[in-house]
């Protein structure tokens, strides 16, 4: 059977956008290629600080092409291979005591389950960098989580903590912290021992002040203080004012009815968001006048 050359030539032009469609339907339908976690660009390209780094630690582009393990009993059959775990959404009651045996995990999505605690051995995941636990039913936390040193995102939004565990300050390299809707009563002084945290998210809990340390978050640039009714306007806003590098703060929902006089503390700030608030018109158009190189969200 003779081939025509015309057609040969063809080949080419029809094989090749096939490929293409090919490679692209392989990652919109593959599951197990990527899954976008919340996490900002400045905590996804900023590395491990220290100047030695785990064998086999991974940065974020590199994570985005390890496959995600949605099912342990598949997970544990190769262990060591495992970067990615995602069981979140899967009516978990206890924590499954075999994700200790995964000790090459950097990625472990817990979020929206039913546990209630998270078991000491943990700590075996010292390799882990994004622990996402958000919308359990979390009491209290083991200080064990203080361990894992090279974690970089923690996220505990959406539980029942009432006091954030004093070891969280030997997670030296933390840059994101996230305890949103808890009924945290006060921020523990080890904050400052994070050098290198640039969000910290505490909106809707029970603090009525913030600890003096919160001027030594130097590297902090978004704070999120939200719904915390109770909170002393004033002395926090004297407080935040002395952050060298805060360029965000939230004050949403905070009952405030007209400009504290604190506000004018702020220096460096570059956003503030106080939608949700009672202050009229004239409150705002003065607000603008005490920051006007600020932008304001009302």
């Amino acid at each position: 059977m003779s081939v025509n050359k015309k057609d040969l030539g063809a080949l080419p032009r029809v094989i090749l956008p096939l490929l293409i469609l090919g490679g692209i339907a392989y990652v919109v339908f593959n599951p197990s290629v990527f899954k976008s976690w919340q996490v900002p660009a400045v905590i996804k390209d900023m590395g491990i600080s220290g100047s030695t780094m785990p064998k086999g630690m991974l940065s974020w582009s590199e994570l985005e092409k390890q496959k995600r393990y949605t099912d342990l009993d598949e997970a544990l059959k190769n262990p060591m291979e495992v970067k990615i775990l995602d069981l979140s959404g899967q009516n978990l009651k206890k924590f499954p005591v075999d994700i200790a045996l995964l000790t090459n995990l950097q990625i472990l999505d817990l979020q929206n389950n039913r546990l209630e605690e998270i078991p000491n051995n943990i700590q075996t995941l010292n390799k882990l960098q994004y622990l996402y636990l958000r919308k359990n039913q979390l009491t209290k936390l083991t200080p064990r989580i203080g361990n894992l040193t090279f974690l970089k995102h923690l996220d505990l939004s959406g539980n029942q903590l009432a006091v954030l565990f004093q070891e969280i300050g030997n997670i030296t390299e933390l840059q994101e912290l996230d305890i949103t809707d808890n009924k945290i009563i006060r921020l523990p002084d080890e904050l400052a021992k994070l050098k290198h945290l640039k969000i910290l998210r505490t909106g809707n809990n029970s603090l009525s002040e913030l600890p003096k340390i919160v001027a030594q978050l130097d590297s902090l640039e978004t704070f999120d203080i939200s719904r915390n009714t109770s909170l002393e306007i004033r002395p926090s806003l004297i407080l935040i004012g002395k952050m060298k590098s805060l360029r965000r703060l939230e004050m949403k929902n905070m009952g405030i009815v007209h400009v504290p006089n604190a506000i004018g503390s702020l220096k460096n700030i570059r956003n503030l968001n106080f939608q949700g608030n009672k202050l009229t018109a004239n409150e705002q158009k003065e607000f603008k006048k005490t920051l006007p190189d600020v932008d304001v969200d009302f």
